[in-house]
């Protein structure tokens, strides 16, 4: 027989066996493998299931939820790329509504009715909404530039009538100065039409809408704050709207200075008697509702307000989409590369799914606490301080996370001042038995520590 020729191989029961074993584990092992999932996968997976459990199943019918979906076009008011945002756009409300989502969108192009693509984008919006029976709003803060011109008046209350007969209403909120703070904000132009027929506009078509003011209190003219308070409660009063219907703001930034703190606990003062003795007429129980239950202006009640989340940073209640590029973002003023947490997924015309980017700063800055934050930890003001925005703290002390020293100041000079004037006009007592333990706990310390007499 030719040794070169060999019959079939033959091996025995046992090797049998043991081959049989080695090739199952080595298949398994392979099945393993191929399952295991990159890093990026991994990520992709976090990100996915922390926006579905934190954000998408509350914009489901009967789903209860305070989060919203901001959309805007990012850093800046000019786009130059309208074509491209309408069409992220598009995909976008599609997205939303195959997955049957209906949040309420924040609506941040800038000053929204100053560029056509305001008006196109919020027509669309309104219009697949409607098409894809979503039931929701929008909500657009805009310095009312727009009344400046007639034929964009025209432009804009035609789309409020057409956002309510399509059941998606707009609501704005007129964001400027007042009388005497308008130099806050100059115009860009030769003269300063800002007269009292100027005004007088702003105040009618709030009027005719039901839309409240939302000025801000800057430092520069903190010093004409009380005269500019009741020129706006004389412009209410003309035009038979409730005085509550103005709410204030101080601006939170590096600029507050000793004088400026001293002008500002001085304004808290006088609202604090101006609230208790004209509006109320000095009844204890009307003044513990207006703070307490009618919002109190914002600014004297917002020390003693709760909310669901860990933090009153709005970043936590809404997901901010730069349509340009379809990016997930903390917030406008956040819209730099180091900061973008993720990217929607595109494939087709279609969005299929979301990428992420950054999920260390996406879940960092939703389930942060700002009572834990850097200094507040033991801050005896952590639960009466309304805090910063994550963006300003960004902008002025480079880290998102750090307060502004200067804030802190304003915060501690504001409680400083509400507790004062609360004792002097004898009302601490009907505010505080209706405050939250924390609150209480906070207002005892610093009861006993400033104001021993």
């Amino acid at each position: 027989m030719n040794s070169s020729k060999r019959g079939p191989c033959l091996i025995s029961a046992k090797n049998a066996t043991i081959y049989k074993k080695s090739t199952a584990a080595i298949i398994y092992q392979s099945k393993q493998f191929l399952a295991m999932k990159t890093f990026n996968e991994e990520n992709n997976a976090l990100v996915n299931s922390f926006f579905k459990h934190t954000f998408f199943e509350g914009w489901k019918d009967g789903a209860p939820s305070f989060n919203g979906l901001g959309v805007g076009i990012g850093i800046g008011t000019v786009c130059n790329r309208p074509k491209t945002v309408l069409a992220n756009l598009s995909m976008l409300l599609d997205w939303l509504i195959k997955n049957k989502y209906k949040p309420e969108i924040d609506f941040s192009f800038g000053e929204s009715f100053t560029q056509e693509l305001g008006f196109q984008s919020l027509k669309l919006i309104i219009d697949r909404f409607k098409k894809g029976g979503v039931k929701s709003k929008i909500n657009i803060s805009t310095n009312y530039t727009f009344l400046k011109s007639k034929e964009k008046m025209k432009g804009v209350e035609n789309l409020l009538k057409y956002s309510r007969k399509m059941k998606v209403p707009i609501y704005l909120s007129a964001s400027f100065d007042g009388k005497y703070c308008k130099k806050i904000h100059p115009l860009k132009i030769d003269k300063d039409l800002r007269n009292d027929k100027y005004y007088d506009e702003y105040f009618a078509f709030n009027k005719r809408w039901g839309f409240e003011f939302r000025p801000m209190i800057y430092p520069q003219f903190i010093n004409k704050w009380k005269e500019n308070f009741l020129w706006f409660q004389r412009k209410l009063k003309n035009f038979d709207m409730p005085c509550w219907n103005i709410h204030l703001s101080e601006a939170r930034n590096e600029k507050w200075n000793s004088s400026q703190l001293k002008d500002f606990m001085d304004f808290i003062d006088f609202l604090m008697e101006w609230t208790y003795r004209i509006p109320c007429q000095s009844d204890k129980k009307c003044f513990a509702e207006a703070v307490l239950l009618k919002g109190g202006f914002n600014i004297l009640s917002n020390p003693f307000s709760t909310n669901d989340r860990k933090s009153d940073c709005l970043t936590q209640a809404t997901i901010q989409v730069i349509l340009e590029d379809l990016i997930i973002v903390p917030c406008h003023k956040m819209a730099y590369a180091p900061f973008i947490e993720a990217k929607f997924k595109v494939r087709n015309n279609k969005i299929v799914g979301i990428e992420s980017n950054n999920p260390e700063m996406l879940i960092g800055r939703n389930s942060f606490k700002d009572t834990a934050m850097p200094h507040c930890e033991t801050c005896l003001l952590k639960y009466l301080c309304q805090k910063d925005c994550l963006g300003s703290q960004l902008e002025t002390t480079g880290d998102p996370f750090s307060p502004i020293p200067t804030v802190c100041k304003l915060e501690h000079a504001k409680v400083y001042s509400l507790i004062k004037a609360l004792k002097k006009f004898d009302l601490y007592n009907i505010i505080y038995s209706r405050l939250s333990p924390n609150h209480k706990h906070s207002l005892d310390i610093i009861k006993e520590l400033l104001l021993k007499k």
